[in-house]
């Protein structure tokens, strides 16, 4: 399986992670052909990112945190990790941070582009519970923000839980303000060069934000709740050719197959 692809700003790679043992492949985007294997991996590579200048780097689930030139040869790699699981890591735009998120616990880094070194954490709403983690990073197309999302959720306006996307300003190392978004775990974020941010939530959901904040658009998943209790919601005629079926909440429906 494939945990992430990612192109190179100039677009000449593109980069895989693979799970288990698979490792990193990254391909010539001229003719598709596989440029160079990333090996030495034991668990999935769930994330990896390019900076302007073509170095790469990796997270995966074997507890290591590598860094790459733009040759794809390995030059850092860390581990003895804040997290056993590193899920998510950023560059800013100039690579010289690199932002790091984990899966089993809400501890952010931000971390040297050079030489991986620790530089601080940019504040989490709670240090002691994964299920509050922002896993999930980007940094701003100027490099004054950061952004973070993942399973941390409060109310809206409104009074809807709704899954947070948290931005930072002054590179992470400053305040904070959060944005009640999306209505399940957010699972991707990506900053655009006009400055707008777009986030795909497991809704499934993807939106648009203003680098502000502002919510641009909204498109949440056209699907049925079957959660009604009473199983005889769900009928099928004794020929097997239609169905029906009362989504919660809903009003009947009916399907010839």
């Amino acid at each position: 399986g494939i945990f992430d692809l990612e192109f190179s700003s100039d677009g000449q790679w593109l980069a895989a992670g693979l799970w288990r043992t698979g490792g990193g492949r990254v391909f010539d985007t001229k003719n598709w052909s596989e440029a160079k294997k990333l090996e030495g991996y034991n668990d999935n590579i769930e994330n990896v990112a390019f900076d302007r200048n073509g170095r790469l780097a990796t997270v995966c689930f074997d507890g290591k945190l590598r860094l790459y030139n733009n040759h794809f040869e390995l030059i850092s790699a860390q581990e003895n990790l804040p997290g056993k699981q590193p899920m998510s890591l950023a560059f800013n735009p100039s690579g010289t941070l690199l932002a790091v998120g984990y899966y089993d616990t809400p501890v952010i880094e931000v971390r040297s582009g050079n030489d991986l070194s620790l530089l601080y954490h940019p504040t989490v709403p709670d240090a002691e519970n994964v299920n509050s983690r922002l896993d999930i990073l980007s940094f701003s197309t100027d490099g004054q923000s950061l952004y973070g999302g993942g399973l941390y959720e409060t109310r809206d306006d409104k009074g809807n839980w709704r899954r947070v996307i948290r931005a930072w300003v002054n590179e992470g190392k400053g305040a904070y303000t959060d944005f009640p978004l999306m209505q399940n775990i957010i699972v991707d974020i990506k900053t655009l060069p006009d400055g707008n941010v777009a986030v795909i939530g497991a809704y499934p959901e993807v939106a648009l934000l203003s680098g502000t904040g502002k919510l641009l658009w909204y498109k949440g998943a056209s699907k049925n709740d079957f959660a009604a209790k009473n199983k005889s919601h769900l009928r099928v005629n004794d020929a097997g050719d239609a169905v029906g079926f009362t989504p919660l909440k809903q009003q009947p429906l009916s399907f010839v197959v």
